[in-house]
């Protein structure tokens, strides 16, 4: 018998642990006068008590809360009337719906989202958080056209047919993926969730004719957040290729699909990658058209990267922030009929050029996917449902608009041409900043200087420019943890809370940095070593501020910071900070207003 409660005690009581707290009380109060019979029973020790813990073991698995089953039955009501209605038709021959076909996709009842027209898809383009409105603005520009483009956590969503989607591959700079929705709906609650998962992919979508035949090999990845049903992501993804594999069997006669490795046994890309998103009992799966993540360009494949090199993406994105598409766009429109100077790029600590080179892209309208055509191409290449033409049409667009950004250099003055400058102190940084250009097909646009910063001197014929655009990414003397993939955010509605979850798709192969950056080494040969201390990160920041007040005046520098104790250093205040999740690290991209230097008093 448990000893007696403290005087006073009162347990708080909550209306699913009343029983328990009476049960409690029984055993804990002062035992019956005598003549009266103590009125609770006594239950045998073999039997499981009536306590929380047991109630939840006993009801784990069998549903959540009462407004998932009435959705749930809703929709199956739903299934019931359509089938009622081919038997009135006479119809008897029709194929039979599945529990998941139509009715995990019932957009209106679920999430009141509005319908795909025919011949569209849902597609949702992953990215860094913070980079949200970035990428909206990317799906809307004249390249891509998207349809319905509306904002989410860590990416953006939109409506669009095979051209958009081949256009958001070949143009988006800034995000990390474009993933094609297959299917979407609520799992079983009267089932377990190792069930649930099993039933939901194995009848949501015809895998007949997603892989047509059993040589094209799948892989697939899972996301398990705030899931009543099931919390494990390895269970998740196991029990989906399980549904996948049964249905493919069941339909080619024992013939189950191939393991995408090669013939020593090694891991390799598979033909169609999937990805799963469990969220609040709600599943949905989705095609990632896009294969590697969209910041591999392809212009670093076989070149060695400085260890704190940034992500492609992010630098892209971080460019936009900083108006550089901006002010080209405001250039091209008056180029013609103004005789006006271009705008000039400027990072005085570029590192292995990332930034410089992206700036130089922009500069010259290369579509990012052009230079990936030519080295490695997309998931969606490899589908059933690849439409050659329309893809070959999207690649011939981007390639004239390239040309004609070319051909109006060519014909240009010196003075007439944009310029991407960046400055390094390492001569090893500086050659693969040059070598980058190369690959890249830039050469002409970057030109990069070896120098410390505070001693670097901008040649006075590359600043007739007023509209000068300084964005960097100065050592932070932090190291981050960082990944191969994407943002993508997949961990969506967590990212906002807990950027340290991003980037997480891999756990055997993951490497530390010490600023902001995705995960390069699957792509390159080498990594430049790159590791500062903060008294070195802190030095570099005053030398910084030294170079931005002396031959930056009047003008405004973007500088990104992940540790506001080396920021300090600069000794200016920031005007505006943007918040950013990279490479799993919360950072700050900092505006500073630079005032024009102090006049001298005249004696």
């Amino acid at each position: 018998m448990p000893p007696p409660a403290p005087p006073g005690w009162k347990p708080g009581i909550r209306e699913d642990m009343k029983n328990d707290f009476d049960a409690i009380r029984a055993a804990t109060t002062e035992p019956p006068r005598e003549g009266m019979m103590r009125t609770t029973k006594k239950t045998s020790s073999s039997a499981p008590k009536n306590t929380a813990t047991n109630r939840f073991k006993r009801n784990r698995g069998k549903g959540g809360d009462e407004e998932r089953k009435r959705l749930f039955q809703q929709q199956m009501d739903q299934f019931k009337r359509m089938e009622e209605n081919e038997e009135e038709k006479g119809n008897y021959n029709a194929p039979r719906q599945r529990r998941g076909d139509d009715a995990y996709q019932d957009e209106e009842t679920v999430f009141n989202r509005a319908p795909v027209p025919k011949g569209m898809s849902r597609f949702f383009v992953t990215c860094h958080p913070g980079l949200e409105k970035v990428v909206a603005k990317e799906l809307s520009s004249e390249e891509i056209r998207a349809r319905n483009v509306e904002i989410g956590a860590s990416g953006v969503s939109f409506v669009g047919n095979l051209e958009i989607a081949y256009n958001a591959n070949i143009w988006l700079r800034s995000g990390t993926r474009v993933l094609c929705e297959l299917a979407s709906g609520d799992l079983d609650p009267h089932e377990s969730g190792f069930n649930s998962v099993y039933d939901f992919v194995k009848h949501c979508v015809p895998w007949h004719e997603v892989l047509t035949n059993a040589n094209l090999t799948f892989s697939i990845e899972a996301r398990v957040w705030s899931n009543s049903q099931i919390s494990s992501t390895k269970l998740a993804c196991t029990r989906a290729k399980d549904a996948i594999c049964d249905y493919i069997s069941d339909a080619c006669d024992g013939i189950r699909p191939r393991d995408p490795r090669d013939f020593r046994g090694n891991k390799i890309k598979a033909d169609v990658p999937l990805f799963m998103t469990l969220y609040k009992d709600r599943a949905t799966l989705y095609r990632d058209t896009s294969g590697d993540s969209l910041h591999r360009r392809g212009y670093r494949a076989n070149l060695s990267v400085h260890r704190a090199a940034l992500n492609e993406a992010a630098a892209a994105g971080l460019l936009y922030i900083a108006g550089w598409p901006e002010a080209l766009e405001e250039w091209r429109s008056r180029r013609d009929n103004d005789d006006i100077p271009p705008p000039v790029f400027i990072d005085p600590m570029c590192g292995s050029g990332t930034m410089v080179v992206e700036a130089a892209l922009m500069a010259m309208n290369v579509a990012p996917g052009l230079v990936r055509y030519k080295n490695g191409g997309y998931a969606f290449q490899n589908w059933p449902d690849f439409n050659e033409d329309v893809f070959l049409d999207c690649i011939d667009n981007a390639e004239r608009k390239r040309i004609e950004e070319e051909e109006f250099h060519q014909l240009s003055e010196q003075k007439n041409k944009a310029a991407c400058l960046g400055n390094d102190i390492h001569p090893g940084s500086v050659s693969l900043a040059q070598r980058s250009a190369l690959a890249a097909g830039v050469p002409h646009v970057v030109k990069v200087y070896q120098s410390s910063v505070d001693e670097w001197v901008v040649p006075p014929s590359l600043l007739e420019s007023k509209r000068r655009t300084i964005c960097t990414n100065p050592p932070w003397g932090k190291r981050i943890s960082l990944d191969s993939r994407m943002s993508d955010a997949n961990n969506n509605r967590q990212s906002k809370r807990n950027y340290n979850d991003e980037y997480d798709d891999n756990d055997d192969d993951v490497e530390e940095r010490w600023r902001g950056g995705d995960r390069a080494g699957d792509d390159y040969d080498e990594i430049l070593p790159g590791d500062v201390n903060s008294t070195e990160a802190g030095d570099a920041w005053r030398k910084l501020g030294i170079f931005l007040k002396r031959e930056m005046p009047n003008q405004s520098a973007f500088v990104l910071s992940g540790d506001p104790s080396v920021s300090r250093e600069i000794y200016m205040r920031a005007n505006r900070k943007h918040v950013l999740g990279i490479g799993g690290v919360d950072t700050r991209l900092l505006r500073y207003d630079i005032l024009p230097p102090k006049p001298k008093d005249v004696l």
